[in-house]
């Protein structure tokens, strides 16, 4: 049950918060709120009207059972695109946030910008074709982009991305808001990994890490049970730390033996080539014919302690109840154990007191589902829907 809220500034924006979280019935509203039973049916009358909100029907065997009210799944859809640098993944919402469809393409971040916003545009609508219809089912109502890079919190444009340079100073919410008309914002991937997990499976939690083990590294951050991204958006890029390794590189930030230039995943590759190891991707160091390969082991293992060294030091300074581990190198057995260890022997004690470090359970779609998220955040704000409804009174 939702906690009580009270008070007369409970608007009809601020029950529909409520109602997102659970369907309640228009008594407990009453409750939960402190309004009137009349002012609290005049408010969902207005949610009823302008499509937020639906009623839930059927009655028990033994008499009436209350009609509980909740968000409209068929308000409108959402898009949510994850641009990875190895992949592009797609998917569709619903106003209650459950994902309908996803689809993954081989598509990636290495050809130029204009022609991957050009595919991207085209291969967007032929998903929304199957999943909205127009004047006959929900609306397209707005697209959520997820980037592994850097993004301005204010304008959208992606910062210095480490591998796809050629895309900095690109603005992809620009480029989409023109072709569908539509809100459009964009976020990075950690970012949007961290509320996809959090929302869906720790509600809970009010202090969490994400942290991506990847191609690239890089952590979100649930601060008090909300997303925090710093003042510009920057927050949480852990892959420029420091790290001590013989595995050393200068990173293409300028500065030498940042963790993901040293000992992210596609620097291993590129290690591991340079040692005349046969190896295409960071998929491949999960077989077992290549993880078994002595010089394998050993890297993967100093990947495991470094990201476990930096984690301690995060770990000791946020102090969370909870880190999830996701990202294709977080499903290596090698690099888990060392990163445990690593994380556990470098933060104190009372830093690491309960601290859960757990695989994802979202698994691929933690970000398609953080990219929707976060569009329906935007759309269903309580304060834009009490101006739309004023608006449209």
């Amino acid at each position: 049950m939702a906690e009580a809220v009270g008070g007369p500034g409970v608007t009809a924006g601020r029950i529909l918060q409520l109602l997102r979280k659970e369907s309640v019935s228009r008594s407990q509203l009453a409750r939960i709120t402190g309004l009137s039973a009349t002012t609290v049916s005049a408010r969902l009358e207005l949610l009823l009207e302008h499509g937020y909100v639906v009623q839930d029907s059927g009655t028990r065997n033994r008499g009436r059972r209350p009609v509980g009210v909740r968000v409209d799944p068929d308000y409108g859809r959402v898009a949510a695109v994850h641009i990875g640098t190895h992949h592009t993944r797609l998917g569709l919402l619903d106003a209650a946030g459950q994902l309908l469809m996803v689809r993954e393409y081989d598509m990636t971040t290495a050809i130029d910008h204009e022609q991957y916003l050009v595919w991207l545009e085209q291969e967007l609508r032929r998903v929304l074709a199957e999943g909205v219809s127009g004047s006959q089912g929900p609306p397209l109502r707005g697209i959520g982009i997820s980037i592994p890079s850097p993004v301005d919190a204010e304008t959208g444009q992606l910062v210095d991305p480490s591998h796809m340079p050629q895309w900095s100073g690109v603005e992809p919410v620009t480029y989409l808001t023109e072709s569908f008309d539509v809100p459009v914002l964009a976020d990075n991937d950690a970012t949007l990994m961290a509320m996809g997990e959090h929302r869906m499976n720790y509600p809970g939690v009010k202090d969490m890490l994400y942290v991506k083990i990847g191609s690239a590294v890089g952590c979100g951050i649930i601060s008090s049970g909300a997303v925090h991204r710093g003042r510009h958006g920057g927050a949480g890029e852990i892959g420029h730390m420091p790290t001590e390794t013989v595995y050393r590189r200068r990173c293409v930030c300028g500065r030498d033996n940042c963790l993901e230039a040293c000992l992210g995943g596609a620097a291993i590759v590129e290690h591991l080539r340079s040692r005349g190891v046969e190896i295409g991707s960071t998929n491949d160091l999960l077989e077992p014919g290549v993880a078994s390969h002595p010089e394998v082991r050993e890297i993967l293992k100093a990947a495991g302690d470094a990201v476990g060294e930096v984690l301690g030091l995060l770990t000791d300074f946020f102090n969370p109840e909870l880190i999830v581990l996701g990202g294709n190198l977080a499903r290596s057995d090698i690099v888990m154990q060392a990163l445990r260890v690593s994380l556990f022997a470098r933060s104190l004690p009372l830093s690491t007191r309960r601290l859960q470090v757990v695989p994802t359970i979202n698994g691929a779609n933690a970000a398609t589902f953080g990219a929707g998220l976060m569009v329906l955040d935007h759309l269903l704000d309580a304060e834009s829907v009490d101006r739309q409804l004023t608006t449209s009174g």
